[in-house]
């Protein structure tokens, strides 16, 4: 039978979640699309019939995981913009992205694959309105919903293992480096609307602020891929990303 363009939508997600996955706890060299493929339960062949191969389906998993979680960071958090961004993101016959870790049971990342570390890649992420009071609040919510998805979230977790460890051994080539720096520029242009909302209340130049905000959020994540256990308790994650938000901003 022919397969509709939601199943053949359907079986591709489910690919991208068991490589992430599978990536995250297997490492480069050691992922098997013998493995994926059984834990996303579809042949070899279905894999093949999506992706051109390990490389092409790697980097399917850091654009579509990235511009995933991108979006939930950057939605606006009134109801009526979480509604408008999830018609945006689920069109008519698409099926609902949602988090990888639905997709399989929680088990501790061990980050055993070797790797220089690299910042995060939002490939593929478009650009959204967020509707805050001020550029501390929206740095605030921002950071903190960061550090959250980082303690809470196993896929997100595993997509952090992936991007900081394991893609820096496959893509050794300026591959993919594009998509990277583009993705890294909207964070930056997010970063600057909010930061130049503080004025002349800023303690520090705009470039350093976001410096410290950018090298918190990389820190933060290579942390979740090295050493888990030391990642912050979910209820303290607002209070930490508020000392770093205000330590930038004057009281006065």
């Amino acid at each position: 039978m022919k397969r509709t363009a939601a199943e053949a939508a359907l079986t591709r997600q489910a690919i991208i979640c068991a490589a992430l996955h599978r990536f995250a706890h297997d490492g480069w060299e050691n992922c098997s699309l013998g493995d994926v493929a059984r834990d996303a339960e579809v042949t070899r062949g279905a894999i093949y019939h999506h992706f051109a191969g390990k490389f092409d389906l790697l980097l399917a998993v850091l654009a579509d995981r990235w511009e995933f979680y991108t979006r939930e960071l950057f939605a606006p958090r009134d109801a009526a913009g979480l509604a408008k961004a999830h018609a945006e993101r689920n069109g008519d016959g698409e099926p609902e992205a949602g988090t990888c870790a639905q997709q399989h049971d929680a088990e501790t990342v061990d980050g055993n694959s070797a790797g220089n570390a690299s910042a995060p890649e939002a490939g593929g992420a478009q650009r959204y309105t967020v509707v805050k009071s001020n550029g501390a609040d929206r740095l605030t919510d921002f950071l903190a919903t960061y550090l959250e998805h980082l303690v809470t979230d196993t896929g997100f977790r595993e997509l952090a293992v992936v991007s900081t460890l394991v893609a820096p051994r496959a893509l050794q080539a300026d591959r993919g480096m594009d998509e990277k720096r583009s993705g890294i520029a909207l964070w930056g242009e997010y970063i600057d609307a909010a930061l130049q909302d503080c004025g002349d209340a800023l303690r520090l130049p705009l470039e350093a602020s976001r410096f410290t905000i950018m090298s918190f959020i990389h820190g933060v994540t290579v942390t979740a891929a090295l050493q888990p256990n030391d990642l912050a308790e979910p209820l303290d994650t607002r209070g930490i990303a508020e000392a770093i938000v205000h330590g930038l901003i004057s009281a006065d």
